[in-house]
């Protein structure tokens, strides 16, 4: 099954988010995130065997004990690769983006040893909220600074990610705390 682990921001700040971006100058077609589906990738796993997901879970809960709850605030539009030749549009994280990397960091180095390679590149927190359409966009940079989004991350998912007619639809596996401490 297709799986990767996630902080999942709460209702109220997915669908400010999207309805923000959706008011965004754009040139070409964009295909919207679904709300429930809005989140934070930490790592993507792809393809596990389902017998493998307890030793993932396992190693995840110890993750998860090592790292204390902290905000996040989201806001501020960007692309991949560039606003140009937009493939992928995204909310950026300020508040929150060390331990965010401190914690994605963290959960590359407790998978590696189950056969989960690195990444190439560093890791970027980032929250995708569209993807164009065939051929790229263009993100007309916003004339005024967009409002910035707030929530607690208190926990990370392992989801599991079901391909089917209507779109991608996630189910969580798991929920770790984080730690309280």
């Amino acid at each position: 099954m297709r799986t990767f682990v996630a902080i999942f921001p709460p209702p109220e700040v997915r669908k400010k988010l999207l309805r923000t971006a959706r008011r965004l100058r754009i040139i070409g077609e964009v295909r919207w995130t679904k709300t429930e589906n809005v989140h934070l990738t930490l790592k993507f796993l792809g393809e596990v065997p389902e017998e493998f997901l307890d030793r993932i879970g396992g190693a995840l809960r110890e993750v998860a004990g090592r790292h204390g709850g902290f905000e996040v605030e989201a806001g501020g539009f960007g692309a991949f690769p560039s606003m140009e030749k937009a493939r992928v549009l995204w909310a950026g994280v300020g508040e929150g983006a060390a331990p965010l990397r401190d914690l994605a960091g963290d959960v590359e180095n407790a998978l590696e040893p189950l056969g989960f390679g690195g990444e190439d590149r560093a890791y970027t927190p980032h929250i995708t909220l569209g993807r164009a359409r065939g051929r790229p966009v263009v993100l007309i940079p916003p004339g005024a600074a967009s409002p910035a989004m707030r929530f607690s991350a208190r926990s990370l998912e392992l989801v599991r990610s079901v391909p089917g007619g209507g779109g991608v639809r996630y189910s969580t596996l798991e929920t770790c705390s984080l730690s309280e401490s």
